[in-house]
C-alpha cells in the first residue's frame, strides 16, 4: 500500500484509525441534523453568523435537553465551533454537510446509457456514455473509454438532466481538477505533486506529448497531454472566444476543421500552437509548464505551407 506525506507525518494506519474515530461521532441522525441546521445559517447572506443555543436545539426540534447538549457535545471542536452562546459550522462540518446535500451517503441510482451528440476528436465515432455507481464514462467503439469522472448522486437524480448534461457538467468538472493539479493542489486530497514528468506516448493512434503528476500524500496520478492543460488558460480561452468558440464545453474538441493544434518540445521547453480563423495563438511553455509568452499573428500562405508540410512529414 502507498505510504504518502499524510497529514502530520501519519502512516495510512494511523490516519484510518483518527478517521474512524472522527466519522464514528457522525453516526448519528441526531448529530447530522444538527448539523444541516446550522448550515442553513449561510442561506440568506452566506455569512458565517452561526446561531444561538436556543435557536440551534428549536430548529433540531429536540425537547430533552440532556439528550441535545450530549450530542452537540460530542460534535463541538471537530465539525461545530462554539464562542459566546453561538455555534457554527467549522470547515470538517461543511464538508460533512456539502456530501450530504449531494446524496454521496445515500444516494443511488439507475444505470444510464445512450449516445452523446459529442463525437470522438481523433476519427469522428460517436461517443456513448454510461453513468453507473457515481462515475460517468465515455467511450468510442474505436479507442474505448476516452474519460470519466465522478458526479454527485444528487445531480444523477435529476430527470432533467439528459447525458450530454451530465458530460457538460462532468468536463467542467474535469477543468477544475486540470487547473488545481497545474496550481500543485491535488483537487482530492490538497496535497502537492511531483512532476511534472514529460513522455512521448501514442493515445487513439496520435503521438502525443503526456505530463505526468502523482501526488506525494495519496498517490493520485494524472497523465495530461500538454494541450489539454494549456487550453484553458486566459490567452487560450480568448482566442477561442475571438472566433466564437467555447473552450470550456466538450465541443471544443469537436474539431470539424475548425481549429488545428501543434505541440514540439525544444531544448528548455516546448511550443504549442493553435490555428483557427488564419490566426496562429503560440505558447512557450519553460519546463515548469509555465507560459513565457504567448503570442498571435496572423498566418500567411507561404507559413501555411510549411506548417502543413511540417505536419505531414
Amino acid at each position: 500500500m502507498w505510504v504518502g506525506e499524510q497529514s502530520g507525518g501519519m502512516t495510512d494506519r494511523e490516519l484510518a484509525e483518527t478517521a474512524a474515530d472522527g466519522l464514528s461521532v457522525l453516526a448519528n441522525p441526531l448529530r447530522l441534523r444538527i448539523l444541516l441546521a446550522l448550515s442553513e445559517t449561510r442561506q440568506p447572506d452566506w455569512e458565517q453568523r452561526g446561531m444561538s443555543y436556543s435557536d440551534l436545539r428549536a430548529a433540531v426540534g429536540v425537547e430533552d435537553g440532556g439528550r441535545f447538549n450530549y450530542h452537540l457535545d460530542e460534535l463541538r471542536g471537530r465539525f461545530v465551533g462554539n464562542e459566546d452562546g453561538h455555534y457554527w459550522l467549522s470547515a470538517a462540518g461543511w464538508r460533512i454537510v456539502d456530501e450530504l446535500y449531494a446524496g454521496t451517503f445515500s444516494g443511488s441510482h439507475e444505470r444510464r446509457e445512450g449516445e452523446l451528440s459529442y463525437t470522438c476528436d481523433a476519427d469522428d465515432e460517436p461517443l456513448t456514455a454510461t453513468v453507473e455507481h457515481g462515475l460517468i464514462e465515455v467511450t468510442c467503439p474505436t479507442h474505448g473509454t476516452v474519460f470519466d469522472m465522478t458526479l454527485p448522486f444528487s445531480l444523477l437524480d435529476d430527470s432533467d438532466r439528459d447525458l450530454d448534461d451530465l458530460y457538460e457538467y462532468a468536463f467542467r468538472q474535469a477543468q477544475q481538477y486540470v487547473e488545481s493539479v497545474c496550481s500543485d493542489v491535488c483537487p482530492h486530497c490538497g496535497g502537492r505533486f511531483d512532476g511534472p514528468d514529460v513522455e512521448h506516448a501514442e493515445v487513439k493512434q496520435r503521438e502525443y506529448l503526456l505530463v505526468g503528476f502523482r501526488c506525494r500524500r495519496c498517490a493520485v496520478a494524472f497523465r495530461l497531454p500538454i494541450e489539454q492543460i494549456v487550453v484553458f488558460r486566459p490567452p487560450v480561452v480568448g482566442f477561442f472566444d475571438d472566433y466564437g468558440i467555447d473552450a470550456t464545453s466538450p465541443a471544443l474538441y469537436d474539431r470539424s476543421g475548425e481549429w488545428t493544434m501543434d505541440v514540439h518540445e525544444h531544448e528548455d521547453g516546448f511550443v504549442v500552437a493553435f490555428e483557427c480563423g488564419g490566426e496562429r495563438l503560440t505558447l512557450d511553455l519553460d519546463r515548469s509548464l509555465a507560459t513565457r509568452s504567448p503570442s498571435r499573428e496572423p498566418i500567411d500562405d507561404d507559413d501555411e505551407a510549411k506548417l502543413t508540410e511540417e505536419r505531414n512529414g
